[in-house]
């Protein structure tokens, strides 16, 4: 359930009601949010078999082609007027097959920096390749721009569409108290919200120490606390252990993914995302939305959504003192901290909203299918960006 996965399951429901047919094929399996979208009228396919199913190599091989047999079969026969892949590896395998059975427009979605290709440099040399298919790229941020014109796409083909949030309704203080009482945290105290999956650089480690030096004389009187939202993707452990080892372990709980995770944000004081690298984050224009102030660091898309001194603050990514410096002020604070909060909801309604998002994706598919008007909005939407 990543930012990818989310963000579909936002726009889906509301492209239908705008009168597309959407079908969502899983490469993989259709995962936690697939069953509520099948409810919202979003055909979505599964693959023959769970490729996560199994541990062995050459079984996950065996039921990826499979997949890829079971998409090829499905574009042959029905026959969509767009095909449209998110993430590396789904437009990797999802062009090529759109291209081969005659798919006229083949869109990719770019929702992060290329960092992962030097991690994986033969699947990008492969990448290249199929960016020969693409009609046209869509992406999540203006920092990734630079990168795809590099890659060999036109500025003409490139089509930046900001990820969307809707404004929640605020909690009332009665409901706020309650999620509090479950989490075993006061009232009075200020609580901090991380939302990322337990993943080396989304740069837990630096919150963690960063918020060790936060015990200075100003901060030492103010009770604090930190909620971490996320998947445990193989360091919760050592996470744990590092908190102990700094002795702020009574101030952290790592409390897993969760489906309530943005009433948690409504009932929390500071959200915080201080990634290594990003494209665009969900959580960062989701905490905006429920009015937190943000600390973010300076990677991807942070910087378009968080106005340093505005909103919250932007820092550089791994500068522990610099990450300790912003929290400090916010958690010692109250002030300022409403202040940016009711600034960050305002910029997130206005430039971040889910109805924009997916007028701008109606907008986009409509005018490769009737061929007029695509350079114009070629041109609104970099300058919106």
């Amino acid at each position: 359930m990543g930012g990818a996965q989310r963000h579909l399951e936002q726009i889906s429901p509301a492209l239908i009601e705008k009168g597309w047919k959407i079908s969502i094929y899983c490469i993989s399996n259709v995962g936690v949010l697939g069953p509520g979208l099948a409810k919202k009228s979003v055909d979505v396919i599964a693959p023959p078999i769970s490729i996560l199913s199994t541990s062995f190599k050459l079984l996950k091989v065996l039921y990826l082609i499979l997949s890829i047999a079971k998409l090829f079969i499905y574009l042959l026969f029905r026959r969509p007027a767009i095909v449209h892949c998110f993430l590396p590896e789904a437009y990797i395998l999802g062009v090529p097959l759109a291209f081969i059975a005659g798919i006229k427009h083949r869109f990719m979605s770019r929702r992060s920096l290329n960092n992962y290709q030097f991690r994986q440099p033969m699947l990008f040399k492969f990448e290249r390749h199929v960016h020969r298919l693409v009609t046209a790229v869509l992406c999540n941020s203006k920092k990734i721009i630079p990168q795809l014109m590099h890659e060999g796409f036109s500025v003409n083909q490139i089509f930046p569409i900001y990820n969307g949030v809707s404004i929640p309704l605020a909690l009332s203080p009665a409901r706020k108290d309650e999620i509090r009482s479950k989490l075993d945290v006061s009232g009075e105290a200020c609580l901090l919200v991380t939302t990322a999956n337990l993943i080396p650089y989304k740069g837990h480690s630096d919150l963690l120490n960063a918020l060790a030096q936060c015990a200075t004389d100003k901060v030492a009187n103010v009770d604090w606390h930190l909620l971490v939202i996320g998947k445990d993707a193989g360091i919760l452990q050592e996470l744990i252990a590092e908190a102990k080892k700094l002795k702020i372990e009574r101030h952290v709980s790592f409390v897993g993914l969760r489906g309530d995770a943005i009433e948690l944000m409504q009932a929390s004081d500071i959200g915080v995302l201080v990634s290594h690298e990003e494209g665009f984050s969900n959580a960062v224009i989701e905490g905006m939305a429920c009015g937190l102030p943000m600390l973010v660091t300076d990677v991807g898309g942070n910087g378009e959504a968080v106005i340093d001194g505005e909103n919250g603050y932007v820092v550089a990514a791994k500068d522990i003192a610099a990450i300790s410096k912003g929290l400090s002020g916010l958690i010692s604070d109250a002030d300022t901290r409403h202040q940016m909060g009711r600034m960050g909801q305002k910029r997130a309604d206005k430039y971040f909203s889910v109805e924009s998002s997916v007028d701008n994706y109606h907008r986009f598919y409509q005018s490769f299918l009737s061929h007029s008007g695509i350079d114009k909005l070629n041109t609104e939407l970099h300058q919106n960006s």
